[in-house]
């Protein structure tokens, strides 16, 4: 089921005896709980359901898995307990939120973070504002009681509102963010119109299943229905119905239905996406990215292949850009070659000093000693974390300073992983892919030779080839030998006897 991560236990995880024998516990209690959840009609238990996204919690080492209590009852998942920043709050309920057979989520989870005067909040999270290259130009007003920061003021769309709140969350001290930013509808459209509009992004979203949602609108407000997969696609589906002219938007009748998440995987095998076609679903995307949409790059598709050139402001918005396209049905393969060009000069100094305070004021990389070096705007990190995913966010975090035009990750992430038998990794890589709603994880075969994982058998889409490959290193293999066929993938790895499919009209 869903053995052992990758990361499994941090140094401070590996001095607790009680935590280890907890995921021991866990570990082979869901071998079986696999099994199980498929063999009776296709429905999954209650208590499989909170043993899984209680196993992740406790072997992610930025959560605090030990204090937080899973309750699942009909497939709706209470999460309770404490956490010390919002950070760790927001992960915990994203691993709840992907969890196959999760029908919604409900947020019991309060947040302690280190204390702090209001003032000194006050001035970080403007800080971060002004620090943010997307968001510096916001006029928001920040006012802070008791750790909790509320925002009022105005932007430009609904895209730029859920901004604010993502900058403020990386803010040491937050224990709640009231967004009250209003953004203006400045277009009134016709119902119709907008209808199109949302359904060609969903249907250009490689994580959503269009033929499964219904879209009404009526005087700008949108309602879906339908079934999807999974909690995490019904908030896709609800981010992409926010589109110029749409005043709200309604989700609340979209049903979970696990079983569904089939027919996501069968998408992109109904037809083929012209270049075109693929062209004009990235530059819509880019038009709702606020990071991306002010330096319009230029987009050249060939054979699935995407192109990126032309200028942009700041790191943030080249890593935007690609990451747009590569969530865009069709793309097999981006070519990032967006040149950073900040809009004025920042002295090496200056972007050191800015990378330092961003650094100082986040909750995860603050406990961290990092050596940060700036030569032309090219930073280098240097130092040690504890887990793959703070390398990650560390470079999330510098490549949000304005002035950087490059970040060479040098942070070293010290090896953690346990000793496993083959057929241990084995089976922490089928419970991986199982519990992952966007995989279809009976056409997969695994086999496992001295920690080596080899995945052959038959997946829909590109998208599904590349989360069996992240699930398999997540079940703790060594390397993974990808030999999977996609029908709906790059020429050279699609199945043999599939037939040409049909390039949509």
């Amino acid at each position: 089921m869903f053995l052992f991560n990758r990361r499994i236990l941090s140094a401070k995880n590996q001095a607790s005896v009680l935590t280890v024998l907890l995921v021991f516990t866990l570990t082979f209690l869901c071998i079986a709980l696999v099994e199980d959840a498929r063999a009776v009609d296709e429905r999954i238990a209650d208590k499989d359901i909170s043993d899984a996204i209680q196993y992740h919690l406790i072997v992610d080492p930025n959560i605090p898995g030990n204090e937080l209590d899973v309750q699942t009852i009909e497939g709706v998942v209470t999460l309770s307990g404490s956490v010390s920043n919002l950070l760790a709050k927001n992960r915990t309920l994203e691993i709840a939120r992907t969890i196959k057979g999760v029908r919604a989520v409900v947020d019991h989870i309060s947040v302690e973070p280190m204390v702090r005067t209001d003032k000194a909040l006050r001035e970080d999270v403007v800080r971060a504002f002004l620090s943010d290259p997307a968001t510096e130009a916001y006029e928001i007003d920040v006012s802070v009681e008791e750790g909790v920061v509320t925002l009022t003021g105005e932007v430009a769309s609904w895209q730029e509102k859920e901004l604010c709140t993502k900058v403020v969350r990386s803010v040491e001290g937050v224990r709640e963010i009231e967004n009250k930013i209003e953004f203006v509808v400045e277009s009134e459209r016709p119902d119709v119109e907008i209808k199109e509009e949302i359904a060609r992004h969903l249907d250009s979203d490689i994580w959503v299943d269009e033929q499964s949602i219904e879209v009404n609108v009526e005087n700008g407000k949108v309602e879906l229905s339908g079934h999807v997969g999974s909690v995490a696609e019904r908030a896709r589906a609800y981010t992409n119905a926010w589109v110029t002219g749409v005043h709200s938007v309604d989700a609340s009748t979209l049903s979970i239905d696990w079983t569904a998440a089939d027919q996501i995987l069968r998408k992109d095998t109904l037809v083929t996406k012209s270049d075109t076609e693929i062209k004009n679903a990235v530059r819509d995307a880019f038009l709702y990215d606020p990071r991306v949409t002010a330096f319009k790059p230029e987009i050249e598709v060939e054979d699935g292949t995407v192109t990126l050139t032309g200028r942009v402001g700041d790191l943030k918005a080249k890593q935007a850009a690609e990451k747009d396209a590569r969530n865009t049905v069709g793309v097999w393969r981006v070519r990032n070659l967006l040149k950073v060009r900040p809009e004025s000069p920042f002295p090496d100094e200056k972007i050191v000093k800015n990378i330092q305070e961003a650094i100082a004021r986040e909750p995860i990389l603050k406990k961290r000693k990092l050596d940060v070096s700036v030569y032309d705007g090219h930073v280098h990190i240097n130092g040690t974390v504890n887990s793959d995913f703070e390398k990650r966010h560390a470079k999330s975090v510098v490549a949000g300073v304005r002035g950087v035009v490059d970040v060479r990750n040098n942070l070293i992430v010290p090896e953690t992983r346990v000793w496993k038998s083959d057929w241990e990794i084995k089976q922490d890589i089928k419970s991986e892919l199982f519990w992952n709603p966007f995989v279809a994880s009976e056409n997969i075969t695994v086999e496992v030779s001295d920690g080596i994982a080899t995945l052959t058998g038959t997946v829909d889409s590109w998208n599904e080839y590349r989360l069996a490959t992240k699930e398999a290193y997540k079940g703790n293999a060594k390397k993974v030998a990808n030999r999977l066929a996609v029908k709906r993938g790059p020429e050279e790895l699609r199945p043999k006897d599939l037939e040409t499919l049909p390039v949509e009209k």
